[in-house]
């Protein structure tokens, strides 16, 4: 081997060493860090899984937040990455997203509350998640299919150390409302056709 090639294959392991230091530390640094562990229970009715509370990187969450790879492994927020921001409350106030009647009501201090939706409102998602967001952390909530969220329920932020609620997110995992069956609306019409075809049989 010449020393030409020695000194290419040199840089050329001295590069792929230096990629690899690179994108280990770019990947240790989106992880999430956990701050602790929050309780099914801190929102009613109560879920089926929590996470957190946890330091967000940056700080908000957002679909691209609970999409992608922060959690350790190759998969976003209980799994799925396939989240779309539904609605979201800031405290007090503030309002965003798709109009659900999503209130949200600190009761005394505003480490706990009561949170409610229109009545129905959320019985065409299969999959949702809650988020408390409270100084930097926030914590996570998640409904599987088949769980009922219902249209209230209380809040607490006792895993994020009892800090003043910032804002309630609700997102869904891909399950847009469930649209009624082509074939129901064509049965439906043809059924109201033969009732007035029927009528003015009588007549």
């Amino acid at each position: 081997m010449t020393f030409k090639s020695v000194s290419k294959l040199t840089r050329l392991v001295g590069a792929f060493a230096l990629a690899s230091l690179l994108f280990t530390g770019n990947a240790s640094a989106a992880v999430y860090t956990s701050l602790g562990t929050c309780a099914v229970t801190d929102m009613t009715v109560a879920a089926d899984a929590c996470f957190g509370a946890v330091q967000p990187e940056p700080i908000n969450d957002s679909e691209s937040e609970l999409n992608n790879n922060f959690y350790g492994t190759d998969d976003g927020l209980f799994g799925y990455k396939d989240w779309d921001f539904l609605a979201k409350e800031d405290t007090p106030g503030g309002l965003s997203g798709t109009d659900i009647g999503l209130s949200v009501t600190p009761s005394g201090g505003a480490a706990s509350g009561d949170w409610s939706v229109n009545a129905g409102a959320l019985d065409s998602f299969a999959r949702l998640v809650f988020i408390l967001k409270a100084g930097n952390t926030f914590s996570a909530y998640l409904y599987e299919p088949g769980s009922d969220a219902g249209s209230s329920g209380s809040w607490l932020t006792s895993a994020l150390d009892d800090k003043d609620l910032s804002h309630l997110s609700i997102y869904t995992s891909g399950m847009s409302p469930v649209p009624v069956p082509a074939a129901i609306w064509l049965f439906g019409t043809a059924l109201l056709g033969f009732i007035g075809v029927s009528r003015r049989t009588k007549v």
